[in-house]
Parts: C-alpha cells; structure tokens; sequence
C-alpha cells in the first residue's frame, strides 16, 4: 500500500499541468502588464471598473468565509478608489446604462 502512495505521488509531480496552452499564457500574462500605461485612465476602462463594483452587490447574500470576505472588502474598495481618483462616482440606478458618472465640483 505505501509503495503505491509514494509511486502516485511520484507521477503526480512528473505530470504537465492540463491545458499547456492556458498555462503557458498564463505565465507569459504575468511577464507583462496588465493594461497600455498612460497619464490618464480611459473612460472605457473606468467604465468596466464600475460595472466590476456593482456585481459585487450580487456577494451580499451569499455565505462566505471572513477572510474571503475581507478580501473581497479590499478589492471593491481598490477599485471604487481607482474611480474616485479619476473624478467619477459609481451609479448603482439599476434602470440607467452608464455604470459610472462624473463627480460634480463639490463632491470630492
């Protein structure tokens, strides 16, 4: 019996990951940059970034662990930070298309 445990052990770690291909992207999607850098944050990007959020309303009623839930705190706050900082605010009116809108002069 141990003789099998060590011997599935043994081709476990000789294996290649499944799909070769995906991890293989994968590690060349680590090498480099998530997005093109520039001076300023598309509105598109920002766009995608408020939508991001609002499916996060989706989480409230799902059980969860605390530490994923402290991370998942984290990451929304990240992200509604990166659209703060551009001057924008996240609309959650569920009947409108535009996911995020401009900050008006007074509101930062």
């Amino acid at each position: 019996m141990n003789t099998k445990i060590k011997s599935s052990q043994a081709s476990i770690k000789n294996k290649k990951p499944i799909g070769l291909m995906c991890t293989a992207n994968y590690y060349y999607l680590k090498t480099i940059k998530m997005s093109i850098l520039t001076k300023k944050t598309e509105y598109k990007a920002l766009c995608i970034i408020g939508n991001i959020i609002k499916e996060f309303e989706n989480l409230h009623l799902l059980n969860m662990t605390r530490p994923d839930d402290e991370d998942l705190r984290k990451a929304r706050n990240s992200l509604e930070t990166i659209v703060h900082s551009n001057g924008y605010k996240i609309n959650y009116d569920r009947n409108s298309k535009k996911s995020i809108l401009k900050n008006s002069p007074n509101e930062n």
